[in-house]
């Protein structure tokens, strides 16, 4: 169960739409040391901590054999959303190195330094919307209509994750833009005619892109009570909502109690979904509700509810 449990980890990471490295790669069980050093990094880059720069950037100093992708990938995100310029030279050798032969966490260097050029302020003034997007294109040579060709051909799928460099791109594009709430970006994009409406998970995140965490974990919430089933759509709202933390785990178990309490008959998929919320936050607040789940008649209900509980346990968060 324990190897399970960190591969189920590993491979949240990767597939998780806010930077895809690729899912066809088999990847090793992370260790326990790992395992806590991961949910660092993954708290820091849906936080906004510089306090663990350091961290992450020592762990990028390390040889490459000593790292793992999982970690080495998400160290990357956040040290790219976080603007921290000082893991700009180890990024650049790590870009350096890529090429069409190497891994996919490799050539994601690529973006997170484009990221972070884009990013840089001069002086005390941050650039402007137009001055981000033309540094971030020509530090990835690419071009709207590349990127468009890449995104039409992802055939509307949510979490879509070819490991193709144009598609990783626009990722990281519509992560500039949901993480700021830089609807001026989107414009900017826009502008540029760059199609990220062709894609439909960018779809739901720059819908709510604008709103206030409270209103992102209203919205979030509601539809996710709406689930039959957890389909691909469905596990994209789980890790968005998962991504506002504890205001959005509390807000899950509210709305479980509401279902619990109202007597009526309730779908497995808004159930599984809410409870998956609460499991990737790991809070450990909101184990009651949980627990109740875990007795559930519903034989798959109560195995998500004390998978939920396992989680909540070892007080480990991350991504599906």
């Amino acid at each position: 169960m324990k190897m399970m449990l960190c591969f189920c980890l590993v491979m949240a990471v990767v597939l998780h739409g806010c930077g895809t490295v690729g899912a066809n790669v088999p990847l090793p069980p992370l260790s326990q040391q790992e395992e806590v050093l991961l949910a660092k990094m993954w708290r820091a880059r849906i936080s906004g901590d510089h306090a663990q720069t350091s961290v992450m950037l020592n762990y990028l100093k390390k040889p490459v054999t000593q790292q793992h992708p999982a970690l080495t990938h998400t160290a990357m995100q956040a040290l790219a959303r976080l603007g921290a310029m000082e893991a700009l030279t180890t990024i650049e050798e790590m870009a350096q190195r890529s090429s069409p032969g190497s891994s996919p966490v490799q050539r994601y260097a690529q973006v997170a330094r484009a990221r972070l050029l884009a990013e840089e302020s001069i002086g005390e003034n941050p650039p402007s919307a137009a001055v981000k997007m033309r540094r971030y294109l020509s530090a990835l040579k690419l071009t709207p209509n590349q990127i468009n060709a890449a995104l039409s051909n992802s055939n509307q799928r949510f979490g879509d994750q070819q490991n193709v460099p144009e598609i990783v791109a626009s990722r990281e594009i519509v992560d500039m833009i949901y993480h700021k709430r830089d609807m001026t970006l989107a414009k900017q994009a826009q502008a540029l005619g760059i199609r990220l409406d062709l894609n439909a998970s960018f779809v739901v995140e720059l819908q709510i892109a604008p709103l206030s965490r409270q209103e992102r974990v209203e919205w979030l919430i509601k539809e996710l009570k709406k689930a039959d089933v957890l389909s691909s759509r469905e596990y994209h709202l789980i890790q968005l909502t998962a991504a506002e933390g504890k205001t959005a785990s509390h807000a899950a178990a509210v709305a479980l109690e509401q279902m619990r309490s109202s007597g009526q008959i309730y779908n497995y998929g808004a159930v599984a979904g809410l409870l998956k919320v609460i499991g990737l936050v790991a809070d450990k607040g909101e184990s009651p509700i949980v627990l109740t789940f875990s007795t559930d008649s519903n034989p798959a209900l109560s195995r998500v509810a004390q998978q939920v509980l396992r989680r909540i346990e070892r007080g480990v968060p991350a991504d599906y």
